[in-house]
C-alpha cells in the first residue's frame, strides 16, 4: 500500500473547511491533538499566516507602483491584515456592538536600540484609534501580535 503524506497545516485547513462528517474523518485520521494546537504557536511569521489562509506572500516589489515612501508601510499594511485575519479564526469585530470588546495593541517610543516597542494592550468597544482590520478577540491575541509582529507594526506607523 502507497503512503500519503501530508503537512499539518494542510491537514488543518482540510479540517477547518470541512462539514461535520469530514471533521470527524479527520480527527479519526490524525488525531485531535495534532488539529488543535494554538493559533499563536502556528503563526510565528506573515509567511505562516499567509499558508494558514491560502493568500500568496506578497514583498515590497508588489508595491513597486506606489512611491518609494509608501511601499514599505503599504507591505505592512497588506501583512498585518492577513495576520489579524488568521489569529482571529474568522471572528470580525462587530462594529455595532457596543458591548463587545475589540483589542489592539499599544507601542510606545523608548530610548531603546530601537526606539519601538510593544507596551499595552488595550480594548475599545465601538470608538477607535486604531485600523479597525487590526482588532483582536482577545487582550491574549493582540499582546501576541505586537510583540510578534513588532516590527510589522513599526514599518506601518512609523514614517
Amino acid at each position: 500500500m502507497k503512503e500519503l503524506k501530508i503537512s499539518r497545516d494542510n491537514a488543518i485547513r482540510a479540517f477547518k473547511s470541512a462539514d461535520q462528517n469530514g471533521k470527524l474523518l479527520l480527527e479519526a485520521l490524525f488525531g485531535q491533538e495534532v488539529l488543535d494546537e494554538k493559533l499563536t504557536e502556528r503563526i510565528k511569521t506573515y509567511e505562516d499566516a499567509c499558508v494558514l489562509t491560502s493568500i500568496k506572500p506578497l514583498s515590497v516589489l508588489d508595491f513597486l507602483f506606489l512611491p518609494e515612501k509608501d511601499q514599505e508601510s503599504s507591505l505592512a499594511h497588506h501583512q498585518l491584515t492577513v495576520i489579524a485575519k488568521c489569529l482571529n479564526d474568522g471572528w470580525e469585530p462587530d462594529w455595532h456592538d457596543n458591548t463587545q470588546h475589540k483589542y489592539y495593541p499599544h507601542f510606545i517610543w523608548g530610548e531603546s536600540r530601537l526606539g519601538f516597542m510593544y507596551y499595552n494592550c488595550g480594548w475599545t468597544t465601538c470608538y477607535t484609534a486604531i485600523h479597525s482590520r487590526f482588532v483582536f478577540k482577545s487582550h491574549e491575541l493582540a499582546e501576541y501580535a505586537g510583540k510578534q509582529f513588532l516590527s510589522i507594526y513599526f514599518d506601518l506607523i512609523a514614517l
